[in-house]
């Protein structure tokens, strides 16, 4: 079955099961990429990227525990919970999004120095505002005296880049990790996302609990019993996990093509290479239906 999100149609328990399977595979393949990713002598930029990986690759096994008729957990196979489903699928995309603005994209070295320096000066912002609820001032003090610091010369780096007033204004505020909206970065994937906005607000509603969430509930809907319509909402999510996943393990070989070679030939990792080519196909075969879809 090659499903596709813009044809919406009521999915079977059989058709359900057949894009679990399919969705298992990818996040086996990611994890075997994941375990062979040791050792990697790279930039702090590159370190980076493989943490969001890792991170990519840890809650898409959480995500797939805690779908209705998985082989990992021994629970009641028809326990549905789409609303979890949902969240992890937003962050799933999210880390993706991330993964593509410190790793994949190409850019000067002035440009990639810039965003690792605003993602340190975002998490400190971050680390600041929490501790302030309930921080000693010894606690305090260090963020006080460095916070003003580091967006001095993060302004300076933002002059040099020749950043719109709009970017420079996101990037010292603190509150951004990114100088680039989210609709900017997905514009700059090489492929199509354009599902994204639409679902990433869909998934919000499950995430911050909206009435247009838990006010869709009724005797079939909400009650953990698998229906129509949440097997549907699943399948959405399912192919989305594979269609970022796939095409984070493609960005892994893109960023460390030596590194896989070696362990392929050291190890006699056909697994492992088995995993790069599953993930190509995978992520072709979305991008085939997408189109198909357009």
């Amino acid at each position: 079955m090659t499903w596709n999100p813009e044809s919406s149609k009521d999915i079977s328990e059989d058709e359900y099961k057949e894009e679990l399977e399919r969705t298992d595979s990818i996040v086996l393949a990611a994890m075997r990429v994941s375990m062979d990713s040791g050792g990697i002598k790279t930039s702090n930029r590159f370190i980076v990227a493989t943490q969001l990986y890792t991170r990519l690759v840890v809650v898409s096994m959480t995500y797939m525990r805690i779908l209705p008729f998985n082989r990992y957990v021994a629970i009641d196979g028809h326990h549905t919970d789409w609303p979890s489903a949902a969240t992890l699928c937003r962050s799933i995309m999210e880390a993706y999004l991330s993964f593509f603005y410190i790793g994949l994209e190409r850019v000067s070295k002035l440009e990639s120095d810039f965003r690792m320096e605003l993602f340190t000066y975002h998490r400190n912002s971050e680390k600041y505002k929490y501790f302030k609820e309930g921080g000693s001032e010894e606690l305090l003090k260090p963020f006080r005296e460095n916070l003003p610091k580091d967006k001095e010369a993060l302004g300076k780096k933002a002059d040099e880049l020749g950043l719109s007033a709009v970017h420079r204004k996101r990037a010292l505020s603190g509150r951004h990790a990114h100088y680039l909206s989210r609709d900017e970065i997905l514009a700059r994937i090489p492929f199509g996302t354009k599902e994204v906005p639409r679902f990433y607000t869909f998934f919000s509603y499950q995430v911050h609990s909206t009435p247009l969430a838990f006010m869709s509930q009724s005797n079939d809907r909400g009650r953990r019993e698998p229906n129509p319509v949440e097997l549907e909402y699943l399948v959405f999510t399912m192919w989305l996990v594979r269609k970022y996943l796939s095409a984070a393990v493609v960005g892994m070989h893109q960023l460390f093509p030596h590194h896989y070679r070696e362990r392929v030939a050291a190890t006699r990792g056909h697994e492992l290479a088995a995993a790069f080519v599953l993930a190509k196909a995978e992520l072709a075969s979305i991008l085939k239906a997408n189109a198909a879809g357009a």
